[in-house]
């Protein structure tokens, strides 16, 4: 792993890997790269984000996959240059994330500068745990307070909204209540609540791609949302909240059983020019079958 030069370029990272952050409390998939981007912002670094049940000595389910060999290795280098694995030794810094009756959730960094990694995770902590308690949260496992969204997604630049099965909206960012507001792309509220498109052709879209993932074809479905006069706007995806691939399943909390997170991300213009009608739009449907390559284990439902 490459060191970060200059402390500028580290502080770039960091801010990088807070949006990241922000976008994992709801998208499964990032937490992998994250784990990434974690080990690659500290010197030779390596990063393992798991679950630990009680009495065994490594994690039972892993939010990163090993990745390569120089993954598997845990950064710090002999003076015979040869490099300790993770495991051989204890990590240089960690944070506990969430504590359940039958284990921990943790994240573990190995790097030849410790005390970069431990600065690095005081400067993530609070976003880090703040996230992956919405995670859970959101999956039934845990609380998700909807005052930790507001700071998780508001910061956000495009919008984020929790919608109920019958389409109500739960939550929205601000970058939301200004989308919802707008009536070329959204009807008002009305008395019943609903979030509907103005637009018929995304209405339908959005209704398609909430049945595909409440029938588990999917786990994301995502399409490009024209506003009322036809013209490109930005894409919308609906993510699952029901379960995501290999991570075991929860029991029921807070969080409406069939809720769903919808994000609608406005085009930049060199994009907007390039779609035009529904044609060249079409709904388009994302699978995720696991995690970036993550390798899983059975753990307990209280995970």
């Amino acid at each position: 792993m490459k060191a970060i030069a200059s402390p500028s370029a580290f502080e770039t990272r960091i801010e990088f890997l807070l949006e990241q952050l922000r976008e994992a409390s709801f998208d499964v998939r990032i937490w992998s790269q994250l784990a990434r981007g974690i080990g690659e912002a500290v010197s030779a670094g390596h990063c393992r984000i798991g679950f630990h049940p009680h009495g065994m000595t490594g994690p039972a389910i892993r939010l990163n996959a090993l990745g390569t060999s120089a993954d598997r290795r845990a950064g710090r280098r002999q003076s015979d240059g040869s490099v300790e694995a993770e495991g051989v030794r204890p990590c240089d810094a960690s944070m506990v994330l969430a504590e359940t009756a039958s284990g921990v959730w943790k994240v573990e960094i190995w790097s030849a500068d410790a005390y970069q990694a431990k600065i690095l995770l005081s400067r993530l902590g609070a976003t880090l745990t703040a996230s992956f308690q919405v995670f859970r949260g959101l999956r039934g496992s845990g609380r998700a307070e909807f005052a930790q969204m507001r700071d998780l997604w508001d910061p956000l630049p495009f919008g984020v909204m929790l919608v109920d099965p019958h389409l109500h909206l739960r939550f929205a960012n601000m970058a939301s209540d200004d989308l919802l507001r707008t009536r070329a792309l959204f009807r008002p509220f009305g008395r019943e609540g609903a979030v509907r498109p103005t637009l018929q052709d995304n209405y339908a879209a959005f209704c398609q791609a909430c049945e595909i993932l409440r029938d588990g074809q999917a786990e994301r479905a995502s399409f490009d949302m024209l506003d009322r006069f036809g013209g490109a706007f930005g894409e919308m995806s609906v993510f699952s909240l029901a379960h995501a691939s290999g991570f075991p399943v929860l029991p029921t909390g807070e969080v409406e059983s069939g809720c769903v997170v919808v994000t609608l991300r406005p085009f930049l213009p060199e994009h907007q020019a390039h779609i035009t009608d529904r044609r060249s739009a079409p709904l388009a449907f994302t699978q995720t079958t696991s995690l970036d390559d993550t390798t899983w284990t059975r753990a307990s439902h209280e995970a």
